[in-house]
């Protein structure tokens, strides 16, 4: 069975600079970026964004955390959007509130609409598979 790798990046303020070298020293100890998405890609970031609210209480993913992974991710060659279903309302009024809208806004980031959703497909996508007992069968 393939283990998951995770690394433990210790940051001790959310100064941008000080985030993005520490999610960048992360993903490097697991491989670098080129192990989760490879360059032309389209990623969904969905940061947690319980309600709008200042990003200081912790209520939801800090916007210098949410620029570190969106900055990795475009320099890897990925085209990035962003998303969230928050508790309550609609999703822009509450990233506008916890500033990550603004964040996203000035690296060209595009909101996913996760209220509407719209039906895609992927060329290697699982339509005849089911899972069971944990595993995935033909």
């Amino acid at each position: 069975m393939d283990r998951s790798k995770v690394a433990l990046v210790r940051c001790e303020t959310y100064d941008r600079d000080a985030v993005y070298q520490a999610v960048k020293k992360g993903l490097d100890l697991i491989g670098g970026p080129s192990v989760l998405v490879k360059s032309g890609e389209r990623v969904v970031l969905k940061p947690n964004v319980l309600y709008g609210t200042n990003p200081e209480k912790g209520v939801s993913t800090h916007p210098s955390v949410f620029r570190a992974v969106g900055k990795l991710l475009q320099e890897s060659g990925a085209r990035v959007a962003y998303g969230d279903s928050p508790s309550v309302g609609g999703a822009e009024g509450h990233m506008k509130r916890c500033g990550l809208k603004e964040v996203a806004d000035e690296m060209g980031i595009e909101l996913a609409d996760f209220d509407k959703g719209r039906n895609v497909s992927h060329k290697d996508s699982l339509p005849h598979q089911e899972l069971r007992r944990g595993q995935w069968r033909s």
